[in-house]
């Protein structure tokens, strides 16, 4: 059965992260540097962000499959804003009752410049590219692998990352809808540091430590008063985020048709960086009375002795149980193509 037998994580240095074109310059030094130390080679499956593509269903009339591929070209050549011959695109086919008068298929596109970006980074280090996905898809594949996902479920999925925001709704293990937010673990760290008139770096630093905290009870190092404006702080964005989630399982159920009635969600899952916001769980929980849980991409697959032993230091940045949220994509490029 597969194991994980080796686990590296570099962060990029916080002052890159809002400077793209610096970012792309470090990334490519970070990573070449990273394959050469860890002696690294081989085939790679890499992602691009998701609010980089665009994601859509289009129905089409019954057709044999070998002309499927025509007809999106011909959708997209019809709907993208992006020329054709500019496009990387892919596509597929959602499942659908027998007899049914039409093929849903949900197609995924995006500039061929992002993608030939993403291919020479890795091939700078002479390393082999197989496929490229998007982030969406590969945490499908970890949640259906580590069993978080059952195909009967109606599960809705919040990938709630530093600097991007998506809401996916996946049925018969398939993703129908995406829906990316304005919303981001940094905007939370901006309401904070804006509302109790601090550094950005000591409103992230509170963020971790406090989040959604119990006022009444907060930790021995928070101070009351300290934990009721956080609180506030993060109030108007959460409940704009419940306003979201509502709205769109409600577009979902009415505009988007699966063969069966949908009248609720089986279940929320959490992953991303944000995922670990203290007590946000709960809140999700409590605020739309559905049950919500944070992905746990090593749920069915054993850890080798020595990560285990790198990643069990009880500082959170280096705490493996916390970091794993942000590590689903990760793990469902890794587990492309194995069966269970």
């Amino acid at each position: 059965k597969p194991q994980v037998i080796n686990l590296i994580i570099e962060e990029i240095p916080e002052e890159l992260l809002n400077n793209p074109g610096e970012r792309k310059r470090a990334l490519l030094e970070i990573f070449k540097r990273m394959v050469k130390a860890y002696k690294i080679k081989g085939q790679v499956v890499t992602s691009i962000p998701s609010p980089l593509a665009q994601t859509g269903m289009i129905r089409l009339p019954n057709m044999p499959h070998d002309e499927i591929d025509k007809a999106v070209k011909w959708e997209l050549s019809q709907t993208s804003t992006i020329a054709l011959e500019d496009l990387s695109f892919d596509y597929y086919i959602l499942d659908e009752a027998e007899g049914s008068s039409e093929i849903k298929v949900m197609v995924i596109s995006c500039s061929k410049k992002d993608v030939l970006e993403q291919l020479a980074l890795i091939q700078s280090a002479n390393l082999f590219p197989v496929a490229v996905e998007i982030d969406s898809l590969a945490i499908v594949s970890s949640l259906i692998y580590s069993s978080q996902i059952k195909k009967e479920e109606v599960v809705l999925f919040l990938d709630f990352g530093y600097s991007s925001c998506s809401l996916n709704i996946v049925v018969n293990n398939q993703i129908y809808l995406i829906r990316h937010l304005a919303i981001n673990g940094k905007s939370l760290t901006h309401a904070i540091s804006d509302h109790c008139h601090i550094s950005y770096k000591e409103a992230e630093h509170l963020k971790v430590i406090c989040g959604l905290i119990d006022v009444e009870h907060p930790a021995k190092e928070i101070r009351e008063e300290t934990a009721v404006m956080v609180n506030e702080a993060l109030w108007l964005h959460l409940e704009n985020l419940i306003q979201e989630i509502d709205y769109t399982f409600k577009y979902f159920i009415h505009q988007i048709t699966i063969g069966r009635k949908v009248s609720k969600l089986d279940k929320i899952i959490l992953s991303g960086g944000s995922a670990n916001l203290n007590r946000f769980s709960l809140y999700l929980s409590s605020s739309l009375n559905t049950p919500t849980e944070v992905i746990n991409p090593f749920k069915v697959i054993p850890l080798s002795a020595n990560i285990n032993s790198q990643f069990s230091t009880s500082d959170k940045i280096d705490n493996l149980t916390y970091l794993a949220p942000q590590l689903s994509v990760t793990m469902g490029l890794a587990l492309r193509e194995l069966e269970k």
